[in-house]
């Protein structure tokens, strides 16, 4: 007799692949719709260049006053493979790897989403995806902390495994070497592991006083040897304890100047995108409750909807984080059918391929790419300033320097957008009194070749630099929309 049971998990299995394969498509279409180049990429590229030429810093190679201050690259074996994939293949290349981190987020969390929600909740993972890919997709652009979100993506999937069955839980220390290496969000990855341990600790208890409601989930040998690996794991880089201390002098150690960056920007309740993720976040730990969540799930989610609204640049954890509780949403009569349908073989592979051809279409060409750095960068300043002197030392502004950096190796810059590394070492603070009104004098002092400021449609905080420098007899040497380069008398 044929095995029914076999034949069924097959037939359930199928839809799965193509479905994945869909809510991956749908993520990356979403994220290729975004400009998906950054300030940052500069310097990684410049930083990656450093490491292939030069070795590993001990000191920063780019910065003006920070010339000869302590600083190793907490990314550098990403930046090292960034810049690899540029010299193997220009921007096309990069936008592979782009896309494939992409895809690989999205599948990564529909499996997640859809292991939470059971037999049959493939199409309602599929939804959660949906529902958390535009809020997740504000930053996730070309730049090392896209891997740090695949990578707490893949934890929390082998977690949720490891709960039913095998798992690379067993051997998640050496994805933390790795991890370190890569991205320094890794004591993120730390925080999934403690919440598990202490969601399963809290599901006895909870099993005992609520029978039926809650299912008691047993801490393994092998997860509390995880989580205490982990963090040792992390010290296994180049630059030692200052590497594996810098996630936490970056978020603790620069305090109230955090608030000066954008990204580090609490949520606004007058963005309707804002109030769409609170209101998503809301909803998820509500199913979570009312449907019986494990309460691992609940500590992430809880914990993820407290740094996205704290701060911007955790919104893609509303995917990574929040989203899978959303496939918990009970199916509503009319959505039966459909449901229905989804659940196809036919059906799936007609969506995913569907999808994937979206995301084909929708993704960055590099032409698109080298346009949008185009915009985004003082590129006619750059040429210039090369023609004026090969390895400059250079004023520059925040959004700028790394840009610089990159297409003038041997140039020194007053400033990039390494914010932390600033901040420390005391730039930032002169950044932002020159950008208040400050005056010009004291950074005269620093002997700068040519000074590189934004155009006034750009940023009109510094015209008044360029007033008083003319004053002092710089001369303007080029000028378009996206900057103004003066050089001294």
């Amino acid at each position: 007799m044929p095995d029914v049971a076999a034949e069924r998990t097959g037939a359930l299995r199928r839809p799965t692949r193509w479905l994945t394969l869909a809510a991956a498509s749908l993520l990356a279409a979403v994220v290729f719709g975004r400009t998906v180049v950054e300030n940052d990429l500069f310097w990684h590229l410049a930083i990656g260049r450093y490491l292939e030429t030069s070795g590993f810093p001990r000191t920063d190679p780019f910065g003006i006053g920070t010339e000869g201050f302590a600083w190793s690259p907490p990314e550098w074996l990403a930046e090292w493979v960034i810049f690899r994939a540029y010299e193997l293949g220009g921007l096309g290349a990069l936008s592979a790897l782009h896309a494939a981190l992409v895809l690989l987020l999205g599948a990564l969390v529909f499996l997640r989403a859809q292991r939470l929600a059971g037999p049959g909740g493939a199409a309602h993972a599929l939804v959660a995806v949906a529902l958390a890919a535009l809020p997740a997709s504000v930053h996730l652009g070309i730049r090392p902390l896209l891997v740090g979100h695949v990578l707490s993506a893949l934890v929390l999937l082998e977690l949720a495994r490891d709960r039913r069955g095998p798992s690379l839980v067993p051997v998640l220390p050496l994805l933390f070497v790795l991890w370190a290496n890569l991205h320094p969000s890794w004591p993120l990855g730390v925080a999934w592991l403690a919440l598990e341990v202490l969601g399963r600790l809290a599901s006895g208890p909870l099993s005992r006083r609520f029978p039926g409601r809650f299912e008691a989930l047993p801490v393994s040998r092998a997860l509390l040897a995880s989580l205490l690996l982990a963090p040792l794991a992390a010290l296994l880089r180049p630059d030692g304890l200052e590497g594996f201390f810098y996630p936490f002098v970056h978020v603790i150690g620069l305090g109230d100047r955090m608030g000066e960056i954008i990204e580090w920007f609490p949520l606004s309740p007058t963005r309707p995108l804002h109030v769409f993720v609170v209101l998503l976040c809301a909803l998820a730990l509500a199913l979570g409750v009312k449907r019986r969540a494990a309460p691992p799930d609940l500590l992430v989610a809880l914990a993820s909807s407290y740094l996205l609204v704290r701060h911007q640049r955790f919104l893609p954890l509303a995917l990574i984080g929040v989203a899978p509780l959303l496939a918990l949403l009970p199916a509503l009569p009319s959505t039966e059918a459909l449901r229905a349908r989804l659940a196809s073989p036919s059906a799936a592979r007609a969506l995913g391929l569907a999808l994937a051809l979206v995301a084909l279409l929708t993704w960055p060409r590099p032409s698109e790419l080298a346009a949008s750095i185009d915009v985004l960068s003082p590129v006619g300043a750059t040429d210039a300033l090369a023609r004026v002197h090969p390895a400059p030392r250079v004023f520059t502004t925040f959004e700028d320097g790394g840009y610089v950096a990159w297409r003038l190796p041997g140039a020194r810059v007053f400033l990039d957008s390494r914010f932390d590394l600033y901040a420390r070492a005391g730039v930032f603070d002169a950044y932002l009194a020159l950008r208040s009104g400050g005056p010009v004098g004291p950074l005269l002092a620093q002997r700068f070749d040519a000074a590189m400021l934004p155009s006034p449609a750009r940023d009109a905080h510094f015209e008044h630099v360029r007033a008083e420098l003319v004053g002092l007899g710089w001369r303007e040497v080029f000028a378009d929309e996206s900057a103004v380069l003066l050089v001294p008398p």
